[in-house]
């Protein structure tokens, strides 16, 4: 009698935690998301610019801590995507608008970053050079993975946009990561 109570405590205890996993996510969700990515970058884009201004470890450093906040949200971010239906159309096209308003951000924030390439290098402790490439080639994969699972429940007619944005936003990546190469 214990060992089936036992059993079904269980099995209540792993029925739950799978129902968990699978948490019905919508349109207003990645859009929460991609306005606290927006926020993050945002933040990257100041602490960049004050970098250019008082090259310091300390500020330095905070570019390391805002690149992991930044892939932290684009990673919970991929996550809601993934747990979200196919978008309608004005879904759709609400993230597609939203997207378009972060592309800016994106690529001014890695014109930023590889336009204090000397500043960084010029630092007489550490090899923050270095971080920075690690965290430009962790955030550039898990933007693409972000990038690709929103494009695959996007409808039809946006693809051409949403596919134009990617390839602009990877090409940025692309040249920031060969900059610190």
């Amino acid at each position: 009698m214990r060992f089936a109570a036992s059993v079904l405590t269980l099995s209540l205890v792993a029925t739950s935690s799978v129902a968990l996993t699978f948490v019905k996510r919508d349109a207003p969700t990645i859009l929460t998301d991609i306005t606290y990515i927006a926020g993050n970058i945002s933040k990257l884009n100041a602490d960049i610019n004050t970098f250019a201004v008082s090259s310091t470890l300390v500020h330095g450093l905070a570019l390391h801590t805002d690149s992991v906040k930044l892939d932290t949200a684009v990673k919970g971010a991929t996550t809601d995507v993934l747990a979200t239906p196919t978008l309608t159309e004005d879904e759709g096209n609400a993230i597609l608008t939203a997207v378009q308003d972060l592309e800016d951000g994106i690529i001014g924030a890695l014109t930023n970053i590889t336009a204090v390439k000397a500043n960084v290098q010029a630092l007489p402790v550490g090899n923050l050079a270095a971080l920075v490439l690690s965290d430009l080639k962790t955030l550039s994969a898990d933007t693409q993975t972000f990038e690709n699972d929103l494009i695959a429940i996007s409808p039809a007619d946006l693809l051409d946009t949403a596919n134009q944005i990617a390839d602009t936003v990877n090409a940025a990546f692309a040249a920031a990561i060969a900059a610190y190469s």
